[in-house]
């Protein structure tokens, strides 16, 4: 991933074959997101048709999508597409990632307090995989949607995990389970 910043940038033009020539592996990945920090169509349109042609990656742009849509408060299509992201992983055999796209759906819904389809999506992705970053996305979202005493359970679960190592996300999850 590359940080950049995109303040003085007025279009992504010209940027999409820098950005992808200069990083390897999750390049087209890196100019889809400055071509969506500007609001680029034509260029995010140039990045999704060049990994339409990877193996294995229908699902991220999917799930670029689904994250795209949901900034511009089009949660409907959202959802649907997020829906696609983790059945195109599954066929895939990425099982996590399927659910961390579930998992990170469920924190979107809570985050705009659809809490009922938050608790469901949280709970089926922990049902699909035994993953670290879905057992915290999920902690979160449980801990918005009020199901504080399985959030506070994941959380504590993921900090004896890592004793040593305290990520940033072990903290969101408890900050999330003392919600109100």
């Amino acid at each position: 991933m590359v940080a950049v910043n995109v303040t003085d940038w007025p279009t992504t033009e010209g940027l999409g074959d820098a950005v992808s020539v200069a990083v390897v592996g999750e390049s087209m990945v890196s100019g889809w997101e400055c071509a969506v920090l500007v609001y680029d169509t034509v260029a995010m349109g140039k990045e999704e048709a060049w990994l339409a042609g990877k193996p294995g990656w229908m699902n991220n742009i999917l799930y670029l999508q689904s994250d795209t849509a949901a900034f511009g408060g089009h949660l409907a299509l959202a959802r649907e597409l997020t829906r696609r992201a983790a059945g195109s992983a599954e066929r895939d055999d990425r099982r996590e990632t399927a659910a961390a796209y579930v998992a990170e759906g469920a924190v979107r819904e809570a985050l705009v307090g659809n809490l009922s389809l938050a608790t469901q999506q949280a709970r089926a992705s922990l049902a699909m995989a035994n993953d670290t970053d879905v057992k915290a996305m999920s902690a979160v979202a449980l801990g918005l949607t009020g199901e504080t005493q399985q959030a506070a359970l994941l959380a504590a679960e993921l900090n004896n995990r890592f004793q040593k190592v305290r990520s940033c996300r072990v903290t969101s999850c408890q900050r999330s389970a003392q919600q109100p």
